[in-house]
């Protein structure tokens, strides 16, 4: 069994040992971990296997161990606890106690002490809580952070700077938000909110672009939108828009920033 340390102890006719020593024949000492008493007893290889010898004393100048029982519980509570991080503790406590013989031996107090090992044990799961900013920027700093972002170049920059490494993803809300506006400016409007109008089903048709990939957005932009673009000088202003913002590698905010053909990650920071 284990301490309330985590050190390897071993029982003995209900008297617990801590392991003192180990000999080049791999002859370990064990000492009763009650410090004035003098009972050591010595174990020969990894099975632990009792063996006499002319040092072992057997004799315990106290009482043996109340708390045994009320340990060895708690050993296996620590365990499942770590096993399985979202079961209760008074759950694991209920199975575990259930399985010991003497389980009427145990007190309200022990029931405590349990657990609380059990709290400490899934404590040391998790890392410890960031005391200044600068912990704080140390460890998110080792962290693959993503995060979805509006199409804001002040924006991005500010999260570049303080995370070099962050993978930003633009927000489909606001992205469809900034090519709506610019049909609104170009005065397209109308036509891109009747069912019936050709220039506004091909408006409507380039909103798919964000659910490919990024490496197939602008072979789709090229063969099948500008192929097929209405002409009018306003439309040509709005795929320039596209290009020189959106479409191209060099663009400010490029397709892999925006274009996701897998439909399981979330694209937008609005609540739906």
């Amino acid at each position: 069994m284990l301490s309330e340390k985590g050190k390897q102890l071993l029982v003995l006719n209900n008297f617990k040992f801590f392991k003192h020593h180990t000999s080049k024949k791999n002859e370990v000492t064990w000492r009763c971990v009650i410090n004035k008493c003098s009972a050591k007893v010595y174990t020969l290889g990894q099975n632990a296997q009792l063996i006499n010898t002319d040092k072992s004393c057997s004799y315990h100048s106290h009482a043996s161990d109340g708390t045994l029982n009320r340990q060895q519980i708690s050993n296996a509570c620590k365990r499942k606890a770590v096993d399985s991080i979202v079961e209760k503790p008074s759950k694991i406590i209920r199975k575990e106690v259930s399985n010991y013989a003497n389980e009427g031996d145990l007190i309200a107090p022990d029931l405590k002490l349990i657990a609380r090992n059990i709290h400490n044990a899934r404590m040391h799961c998790f890392s410890k809580l960031p005391t200044s900013r600068k912990e704080v920027h140390e460890i998110l700093s080792l962290l693959d952070i993503k995060t979805n972002r509006d199409f804001e170049i002040a924006m991005h920059q500010a999260v570049f700077e303080i995370f070099p490494k962050t993978e930003v993803f633009g927000c489909r809300f606001h992205l469809g938000q900034a090519w709506y506006r610019k049909i609104q400016n170009l005065g397209y409007a109308p036509q891109f909110n009747s069912a019936n109008d050709d220039v506004g089903k091909w408006l409507v048709h380039i909103f798919g672009l964000p659910f490919l990939n990024p490496e197939e957005v602008a072979e789709c932009f090229t063969e099948y939108f500008i192929a097929h673009k209405p002409e009018n000088a306003a439309i040509t202003e709005f795929c320039d828009y596209l290009v020189d913002n959106y479409i191209s590698n060099e663009s400010i905010f490029p397709p892999k920033m925006w274009a996701r053909q897998c439909s399981d990650r979330v694209h937008t920071n609005k609540r739906l």
